[in-house]
C-alpha cells in the first residue's frame, strides 16, 4: 500500500517550494524534496509546476498581469541583491527593467546626478570659482 500525502501536506509543501523556487534551482529543489519528503524526480516537477502555478496566482490576484509575474519577481529578488550589496545603479537599472515589463516605464528618467558627482579638489573649486568671478567682468 502507498503512503499518500494528505492535501493540507501537500499544499504545505507546495508552499515551501514557492518560497525556495525563486532562489534555488529546479535541480536543487529536486534533490532537496527528494531528502526532505522521499518524493522522486517526476513528482518534484510536478510539485515545482504546482508551485509556479501559485506564485501566478498570487500575482495575478495582486497586479492583474498573470502573464509577467514570475518574471517580475525575479527582478525583484535580483534587485534586493543588489541592494544588500549596495550597488545602487545596478538596483535602479532593475527597478527601470521591472517597470518596463510592468507597464509603467517613464522614458527620460534617469539615475539622479548625485549618484555620479565624484569628489573634486578643493583647489580646483576655488579656481573654477576664480575663472567664474573673472569671466562675468
Amino acid at each position: 500500500m502507498r503512503n499518500r500525502t494528505g492535501d493540507t501536506e501537500k499544499q504545505k509543501r507546495i508552499y515551501r517550494i514557492s518560497l525556495l523556487l525563486r532562489r534555488k534551482t529546479s535541480e536543487f529543489l529536486i534533490e532537496y524534496m527528494g531528502q526532505e519528503w522521499g518524493i522522486k524526480r517526476r513528482q518534484g516537477f510536478n510539485y515545482i509546476r504546482l508551485a509556479k502555478k501559485e506564485w501566478a496566482y498570487h500575482y495575478a490576484k495582486c497586479l492583474g498581469v498573470p502573464c509577467r509575474v514570475y518574471y517580475i519577481a525575479e527582478l525583484r529578488d535580483l534587485r534586493d541583491q543588489a541592494l544588500e550589496q549596495n550597488d545602487l545603479k545596478l538596483a535602479f537599472d532593475i527597478a527601470k527593467e521591472e517597470a518596463k515589463v510592468m507597464g509603467a516605464y517613464l522614458p527620460g528618467v534617469g539615475l539622479p546626478s548625485f549618484l555620479f558627482r565624484k569628489a573634486v579638489p578643493l583647489a580646483v573649486k576655488k579656481c573654477q570659482r576664480c575663472v567664474s568671478r573673472t569671466s562675468g567682468i
